[in-house]
């Protein structure tokens, strides 16, 4: 029985010491500061965007004396704004301490400006925006990344001097608009067929969209391969 307990107390201390062993931590620097910081830009994602990490007041009680140090994001782990982190400080590769901390995590990315109004339907090019870095957090709509070419796009409404570009304000460029006279092209390998058709709703090349042919009358769906010919599909 004195053997069993013995077996017992050991595999707990093992489970212990697995818990409360380091892992991933951050090696003191000799200020904690610097060393939250730097645990925290760890578990930032997408490194070539610029943080600037906050932290308002260190509690007086931190330890100064700890061989690592590990982060732990806590709530809905999104570190951005303000947020809460857990802080677990290290000796001899055991947790001696924690520490529950506040700070503020601002999130900067490069964005495209709008350097003029831009009407709707206009085709959009490098030359209409400046590129300059903004927090994403102030953005209700996810930002289109600097670097997206823009050939084949072009505003989805108007776009404001000074606004930022993003997603909802951008579209696959329109070839076709409503009303528009095309050339339906049918063709299986065997049979190439043409006729004079009239676009039923506007579209983009690779979209399909309504087409009616002007000779029977009828409408059909076809895929926009330029501005003046569509595909049958169906």
């Amino acid at each position: 029985m004195k053997r069993y307990s013995n077996m017992i107390s050991i595999v707990l201390a093992t489970m212990l010491w697995f818990m409360l062993a380091p892992v991933d931590t951050t090696h003191a620097t000799g200020s904690p500061a610097v060393d939250i910081e730097a645990k925290m830009r760890e578990l930032l994602p997408d490194s070539h965007y610029q943080y600037i990490i906050t932290i308002p007041q260190l509690p007086s009680n931190l330890p100064s004396d700890y061989d690592s140090l590990t982060v732990q994001l806590q709530g809905d782990n999104r570190p951005f704004g303000n947020c809460w982190v857990k802080l677990y400080f290290y000796s001899n590769g055991f947790v001696f301490n924690t520490a529950n901390l506040g700070l503020q995590v601002q999130w900067f990315q490069p964005v495209r400006i709008a350097a003029e109004t831009i009407q709707r339907g206009d085709a959009l090019s490098d030359d209409m925006f400046a590129v300059v870095q903004r927090e994403l957090k102030t953005l209700a709509d996810p930002p289109l990344e600097a670097k997206t070419d823009l050939h084949g796009y072009e505003a989805a409404r108007t776009i404001r001097e000074g606004i930022t570009l993003t997603e909802s304000l951008v579209q696959p460029e329109q070839l076709i608009d409503r009303g528009d006279r095309v050339t339906i092209v049918y063709d299986n390998g065997a049979l190439h067929i043409t006729a004079q058709g009239e676009a039923r709703e506007a579209g983009a090349k690779g979209q399909v969209i309504r087409v009616r042919n002007i000779s029977t009358k009828k409408t059909i769906y076809a895929e926009v391969q330029n501005d003046q010919s569509v595909k049958v599909v169906r």
